[in-house]
């Protein structure tokens, strides 16, 4: 299995609860550098995460995205 590092993500909180992915998609997200640290501390808001992945190869290929320490609730 090989692991690729997400070297650029994207970051937006909303405050919105019942946020959904058609605002995500319009939403201002801002560069989070996760070296330094990875906590966004506790609230009760939607935290919405944007990469991109590409695909260096002619063929399809699938991809899993592991979240490998993950108290997301």
């Amino acid at each position: 299995v090989k692991h690729q590092s997400l070297d650029q993500v994207g970051y937006w909180r909303s405050a919105d609860v019942n946020s959904d992915f058609q605002q995500a998609l319009l939403a201002d997200f801002k560069p989070r550098d996760f070296s330094k640290s990875n906590s966004l501390g506790f609230d009760h808001a939607v935290h919405w995460f944007k990469f991109t992945i590409t695909n260096a190869q002619q063929a399809t290929r699938s991809q899993l995205l592991e979240v490998a320490y993950a108290p997301l609730d």
